[in-house]
């Protein structure tokens, strides 16, 4: 399992949070337990900005003549014959065993073509949630050679624009839905969006951990300290690949320390205000 690991210099950040929890009479540990998930978000920000643009994907693999390959499998994407495991195993879903089926474009996707057993075998317009049909719908190889020649000759088939796609055609489509997705939700981001929070050990160490569906790790992030207790670095852990070139591309680290830092002197700044106004209450 291969990490990318980026560092940075945090002590400008961790002054920012040692004067933020002196100003308000909390301990260090305590400040920086109130900081991660206000930390945590805005680095979650930062990476989803990185987005691709809407078909963005999908129009860079059209102009290539839809030829996709992965470089690399990882614990998180295991591939095959270049493509992901999860877009092959889609495409065997939908498939149920045939070699190639009929499809069409609806609603800005590719959806199978089914047939009804009881109008003439027409074609169905269902499809448009979830790729479903009903049970009684027919698929192109439970049609004789004639009638499957009859029903394409029909206004409607020849509107939808139909195509057969192969198992290889099919999984290739699903990949690229699949980065789109993973592009748009920011996955590089949501490495990093933690649900849980672990303190330090006698290492004086800190981390937040992500994972995965599986409960597998896949994004840490490590506040280590130096002798004086003083927050020293802060490393970032990712397995999504290309975070790394992404980050230092974009300097995203220091994006995010720019915003938290004055974030933190406003939060100061608020407490003092309140401090004050329960001054004159009394």
């Amino acid at each position: 399992m291969e990490s990318i690991v980026l560092s940075s210099n945090a002590r400008d950040y961790g002054n920012a949070i040692s004067l933020y929890a002196s100003e308000t009479g909390k301990s260090f540990a305590e400040a920086l337990a109130r900081e991660a998930p206000d930390f945590r978000t805005e680095l979650y920000k930062q990476f989803r900005g990185l987005r691709h643009k809407s078909g963005s994907i999908m129009g860079a693999a059209k102009a290539r003549g839809y030829r996709v390959a992965r470089t690399h499998n990882t614990f998180l994407v295991p591939t095959a014959s270049g493509l992901s495991q999860r877009a092959i195993n889609r495409a065997k879903e939908i498939l149920c065993g045939e070699k190639s089926d009929l499809f069409r474009w609806a609603g800005g996707r590719l959806v199978p073509v089914r047939f009804s057993g009881r109008a003439r075998n027409s074609v169905l317009q269902g499809g448009r949630s979830g790729l479903r049909f009903a049970g009684s719908a027919l698929r192109a190889y439970q049609l004789s050679p004639e009638t499957l020649d009859r029903v394409s000759q029909t206004a409607r088939y020849k509107s939808y624009g139909v195509r057969r796609l192969n198992l290889r055609a099919l999984a290739t489509y699903f990949e690229l839905a699949y980065r789109q997705r993973g592009a748009q939700g920011g996955t590089m981001g949501v490495q990093w969006l933690f649900s849980s929070w672990k303190k330090g050990n006698a290492k004086q160490r800190a981390q937040l951990v992500q994972r995965s569906a599986s409960g597998l790790p896949i994004g840490t992030v490590d506040f280590e300290f130096d002798l004086k207790g003083n927050l020293a670095t802060v490393v970032f852990t990712g397995f999504v690949p290309g975070s790394g070139e992404q980050a230092r591309g974009h300097d995203v680290l220091g994006k995010v320390f720019a915003v938290r830092i004055p974030a933190l002197m406003r939060a100061i700044e608020m407490s003092h205000q309140k401090s004050l106004q329960r001054s004159r209450l009394v």
